[in-house]
C-alpha cells in the first residue's frame, strides 16, 4: 500500500523583469520533511522539489541535526550550469532517511544518498536519487496539484 503525500506551489514575480514590462512567475514545488535524528526526527524543514538535480543537497543546518552516515570520506564538490571550481558546493557525500509529511499523512521513512554541504550556501534540495526514483512525483501547475506517493 502506497502513501500520498501533499506537495505544494510557490509562486512569485520575477520584480526586475516586471519593472521591464515582462511578467514571469518563479514558481517552485515545495514539500515538507523530517530527517531521522539521534533522539527521534528532526524539526521539519521546508524543501524545493528539484527535478533537474540528481542527488539531494542537504545545508549544513539541517543534517547536522540529523543521522547520517558519511560514504566517502573527504570533500566533494558539485557543480550547476555555468559554475566553475570556485562556484562549486562543498561538501560530502552520505546517506540518511527523512519521511515526507503534510498535514494530514507521514509518509514510511526514505533512505537516501545526499551531497552535505559545509555551509548554508544552497537550499534544500530533494533531487532524483533514492527518492524521486521510488516515488511517484504527480505535478500538475495547472490544476494546482501536487504530491508524491511513496
Amino acid at each position: 500500500m502506497s502513501t500520498k503525500v501533499n506537495l505544494h506551489f510557490q509562486t512569485k514575480i520575477d520584480m526586475e523583469f516586471l519593472s521591464q514590462g515582462v511578467h514571469l512567475r518563479l514558481i517552485r514545488l515545495l514539500g515538507t520533511v523530517q530527517l531521522k535524528a539521534p533522539n527521534g526526527w528532526s524539526p521539519e524543514a521546508r524543501v524545493i522539489i528539484d527535478t533537474g538535480n540528481p542527488v539531494t543537497i542537504i545545508p549544513y543546518s539541517i543534517w547536522s541535526q540529523a543521522d547520517v552516515r558519511i560514504l566517502i570520506q573527504g570533500k566533494t564538490k558539485l557543480f550547476g550550469l555555468g559554475s566553475d571550481e570556485a562556484a562549486g558546493l562543498s561538501g560530502q557525500l552520505a546517506e540518511a532517511t527523512l519521511v515526507f509529511k503534510d498535514p494530514s499523512t507521514t509518509s514510511p521513512p526514505i533512505k537516501y544518498k545526499a551531497h552535505i554541504l559545509d555551509d548554508d550556501s544552497a537550499p534544500f534540495l530533494i533531487g532524483f536519487e533514492d527518492i524521486l526514483t521510488s516515488a511517484e512525483l504527480v505535478c500538475n501547475y495547472k490544476s494546482h496539484t501536487a504530491w508524491l506517493e511513496i
